[in-house]
Protein backbone atom coordinates (compact mmCIF):
# COMPACT_ATOMS: atom_id res chain seq x y z
CA UNK A 1 0.00 0.00 0.00
CA UNK A 2 2.96 2.55 0.81
CA UNK A 3 4.50 1.97 -2.66
CA UNK A 4 1.12 2.84 -4.41
CA UNK A 5 0.57 5.92 -2.45
CA UNK A 6 3.54 7.17 -3.02
CA UNK A 7 3.54 6.42 -6.41
CA UNK A 8 0.51 8.53 -6.89
CA UNK A 9 1.55 11.31 -4.94
CA UNK A 10 4.68 11.79 -7.37
CA UNK A 11 2.45 12.31 -10.01
CA UNK A 12 0.93 15.18 -8.45
CA UNK A 13 4.34 16.92 -8.35
CA UNK A 14 6.30 19.13 -11.04
CA UNK A 15 9.17 20.80 -11.21
CA UNK A 16 10.25 24.20 -12.01
CA UNK A 17 13.80 25.97 -12.49
CA UNK A 18 13.86 30.18 -12.25
CA UNK A 19 16.60 32.15 -13.41
CA UNK A 20 17.10 35.66 -14.30
CA UNK A 21 20.39 37.47 -15.26
CA UNK A 22 21.83 40.99 -15.34
CA UNK A 23 24.99 42.25 -16.36
CA UNK A 24 25.88 44.75 -14.43
CA UNK A 25 23.28 47.41 -12.52
CA UNK A 26 20.98 48.55 -13.73
CA UNK A 27 21.48 47.13 -16.61
CA UNK A 28 18.67 44.72 -19.16
CA UNK A 29 17.47 41.78 -17.39
CA UNK A 30 16.11 38.90 -18.20
CA UNK A 31 13.68 36.31 -16.65
CA UNK A 32 12.81 32.50 -17.62
CA UNK A 33 11.76 28.87 -16.37
CA UNK A 34 10.92 25.47 -17.27
CA UNK A 35 8.70 23.32 -15.72
CA UNK A 36 8.97 19.33 -15.72
CA UNK A 37 6.77 16.45 -14.46
CA UNK A 38 7.34 13.76 -12.26
CA UNK A 39 8.65 11.53 -15.29
CA UNK A 40 10.67 14.94 -16.31
CA UNK A 41 8.48 15.58 -19.20
CA UNK A 42 8.85 19.11 -20.30
CA UNK A 43 5.36 21.25 -19.55
CA UNK A 44 6.84 24.17 -20.82
CA UNK A 45 8.16 27.46 -20.14
CA UNK A 46 9.04 30.93 -20.40
CA UNK A 47 11.68 33.83 -21.22
CA UNK A 48 10.76 37.11 -20.85
CA UNK A 49 12.81 40.53 -21.33
CA UNK A 50 11.90 42.60 -17.84
CA UNK A 51 13.42 45.73 -18.57
CA UNK A 52 16.29 47.62 -16.84
CA UNK A 53 16.70 46.12 -13.28
CA UNK A 54 19.59 44.57 -11.05
CA UNK A 55 19.86 40.55 -10.65
CA UNK A 56 17.80 40.27 -7.63
CA UNK A 57 15.35 42.13 -9.58
CA UNK A 58 15.35 39.26 -12.80
CA UNK A 59 15.65 36.52 -10.26
CA UNK A 60 12.49 37.45 -8.27
CA UNK A 61 10.49 38.63 -11.70
CA UNK A 62 11.50 34.42 -12.67
CA UNK A 63 10.24 33.23 -9.70
CA UNK A 64 6.67 36.01 -9.47
CA UNK A 65 6.14 34.84 -13.09
CA UNK A 66 6.50 31.08 -12.83
CA UNK A 67 4.03 31.40 -9.67
CA UNK A 68 1.55 33.17 -12.04
CA UNK A 69 1.77 30.39 -14.94
CA UNK A 70 1.03 27.79 -12.25
CA UNK A 71 -1.73 29.32 -10.40
CA UNK A 72 -2.88 29.64 -14.40
CA UNK A 73 -2.66 26.92 -15.56
CA UNK A 74 -4.18 25.24 -12.53
CA UNK A 75 -0.94 22.92 -11.18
Amino acid sequence: VQDNLSHTLLKLFFKCNTNGTAKGAPRLIGSGATFRNHRVDFLGGFSSHVGFQNAFFAETMAAALAIEITHKKGW
